[in-house]
């Protein structure tokens, strides 16, 4: 029997860097914010950026949340081009964005280095 493709697939759940959901929502209330001031960014923040909007986008969480829903607003598409210039990402496989730079990947599919794994109970 041939495996599934879909097999090979990480789990959006159990991939990712650790934070807990508190700390993820912090994270998520402070970067709109300095999406919505237009504040100065650095690369760490623009890969923060870019976890914090794969991690929101994979679990569907602005369907669910107001907070997530106007950061996914305030991040796509103007801060998805700042991305691009500031990252030296690639169009990549699925409509997916690679940094080979800094082995991350804007949208795609669950990548260990591209979003965090919500640890703990929503908040």
């Amino acid at each position: 029997m041939q495996a599934n493709s879909q097999d090979d697939i990480p789990d959006v759940l159990t991939t990712g860097l650790p934070i807990s959901w508190q700390d993820f929502r912090a994270m998520v209330a402070d970067y709109l914010q300095r999406m919505q001031t237009d504040a100065a960014l650095t690369v760490e923040d623009y890969l923060t950026l870019v976890r914090l909007w794969n991690t929101i986008d994979l679990r569907r969480l602005s369907r669910q949340d107001s907070l997530y829903h106007d950061f996914a607003k305030a991040f796509y598409p103007a801060y998805a081009e700042r991305i691009v210039k500031h990252l030296h990402a690639i169009p990549s496989k699925g409509m997916a964005l690679y940094s080979r730079e800094y082995d991350i990947y804007l949208g795609g599919k669950p990548h260990a280095n591209s979003q965090y794994r919500l640890e703990g109970a929503p908040i």
